[in-house]
């Protein structure tokens, strides 16, 4: 197995040639970008059913986390995307509401995926910090779904 690291010259002491940055939290403020993007889906779902708007103005942000988790749990370990598992709780929140609908809630992950990406604001030092760094290291992106730098502004 290749090593990354080298030894600093005549130092004796290891260099590190890779730097890898978990993105959420790190690079911006994941929890922002995915609240907001959970009020604009819920806006969109009651623009689309504005006949049920009684119904899913009883949804809010946080339980459209909630169910979020509950679905997560239940599907962890089965080999799931990130994306199956949103698609799952647009499934069940629309479910809790009523109206059980895949198709609209393909629409909502859909929906939702477009606006949590276009939703991501670095934070204001990390251009310049991964400017500073891509000239001495290999850079990379670590994410445990479907971060990718090229849809969040970090591409190359």
């Amino acid at each position: 197995m290749p090593t990354t690291y080298t030894a600093l010259r005549g130092s004796g002491k290891p260099r590190p040639q890779v730097i890898s940055f978990d993105a959420d939290g790190t690079l911006w403020d994941f929890e922002k970008a995915m609240r907001a993007s959970l009020a604009h889906t819920l806006a969109e779902l009651q623009h689309i059913m504005p006949q049920a708007v009684h119904v899913t103005a009883t949804l809010t942000v946080d339980r459209l986390i909630a169910i979020r988790d509950e679905v997560a749990d239940k599907m962890y370990g089965r080999g799931s995307t990130m994306e199956d598992i949103r698609l799952a709780a647009f499934v069940q929140v629309l479910e809790s509401v009523g109206y059980p609908d895949r198709e609209m809630a393909q629409h909502l992950t859909a929906f939702y995926l477009d606006r949590r990406f276009g939703d991501i604001a670095l934070y204001p030092d990390v251009i310049p910090t991964l400017d500073q760094l891509r000239n001495r290291y290999r850079l990379g992106l670590v994410s445990n779904g479907n971060t990718y730098p090229e849809r969040c502004g970090l591409a190359g």
